[in-house]
């Protein structure tokens, strides 16, 4: 969604809410019976069959719902579907693999074959015309072109399907997986005629087994957050390994050896109070060392 749009203009009765994309050709918007919808604005000349995509029906096909063709503002209305364009999908996650990719090739075969059954094309298939919709396509803007052509459809689907296999435009076939290789050079053929048709390319693709793939996309590093204080070295110390725990070992009998000596000093006073008072002298200096922190030659023991 890249921009709001008025709630007071309309399209007709749908009311629109905001622009859909960087073209400003699509919008978000509410019918009258407040069910969501898309408004594809046409540019002048196009004359899409509403009637006829209407009848297309398949859940990798947006539904076609309303429309107007001719007059001040053509238009298309379709359901609004809540995904977002395979192009970002890929460049987001990376290429798909495995199961992905099979769903990917299949369901847009499904879609061009349910669009074909009308006597429809849709003259556009591509990375920016499927949506994806838990990782399942549904095309959009089907069948606004006057020229489109099946055949031509089928190229489409080769070219959409090693887009999403590989995220570059210009990939050759050879560096698909070997189970999909075949599918999409038969698509690709030089010859229209030779193609095969998009229920061919829908049946071969739901029998593909194809090998899961890690993204080689890596992870993104982890920066530091500035607010996290780093540790320094004190000046003038170095940090000497192993002298920390030797210490602490030699503090804890040092504070058992004096809590012996006082023992021991109460009860000399009880039986010799001078010895005792020198005992207990002798118990609390030794207490006062025992507690002493460790010397300057180790930070933070």
């Amino acid at each position: 969604m890249s921009g709001e749009t008025s709630h007071q203009e309309h399209i007709g009765p749908y009311r629109l809410l905001a622009r859909l994309g960087d073209g400003g050709v699509v919008h978000r918007a509410a019918g009258p019976d407040g069910r969501d919808v898309a408004i594809r604005l046409l540019p002048a000349g196009a004359a899409p069959d509403i009637g006829r995509m209407r009848e297309v029906l398949s859940p990798y096909v947006v539904d076609v719902l309303d429309g107007e063709p001719a007059g001040p503002r053509p238009h298309v209305v379709s359901r609004f579907v809540p995904g977002r364009p395979l192009a970002e999908t890929v460049a987001e996650r990376g290429p798909m693999s495995g199961d992905a990719l099979r769903r990917m090739a299949f369901g847009l075969a499904k879609a061009l074959a349910a669009i074909h059954r009308t006597g429809l094309a849709h003259g556009e298939l591509g990375p920016g015309t499927v949506l994806v919709v838990d990782d399942a396509p549904v095309v959009v803007d089907f069948a606004l072109i006057a020229s489109a052509d099946a055949a031509e459809d089928v190229r489409a689907w080769a070219a959409t399907v090693t887009f999403a296999a590989t995220g570059r435009h210009d990939a050759p076939a050879d560096v698909l997986p070997s189970g999909l290789r075949p599918l999409v050079e038969a698509a690709s053929h030089p010859d229209p005629g030779a193609r095969p048709a998009a229920e061919e390319l829908a049946e071969a693709a739901s029998r593909l087994d194809l090998p899961a793939v890690p993204s080689a996309r890596p992870a993104p590093e982890r920066t530091a957050d500035p607010s996290e204080p780093v540790p320094q070295p004190q000046p003038g110390t170095q940090p000497q390994p192993g002298r920390a725990p030797e210490m602490r070992v030699v503090r804890g009998w040092a504070r058992l050896l004096a809590a012996m000596v006082v023992v021991i000093a109460v009860a000399a006073v009880i039986i010799a109070p001078v010895a005792g008072l020198v005992l207990s002298l002798a118990a609390v200096t030794l207490l006062r060392l025992a507690g002493a922190p460790a010397g300057a030659g180790w930070a933070g023991a």
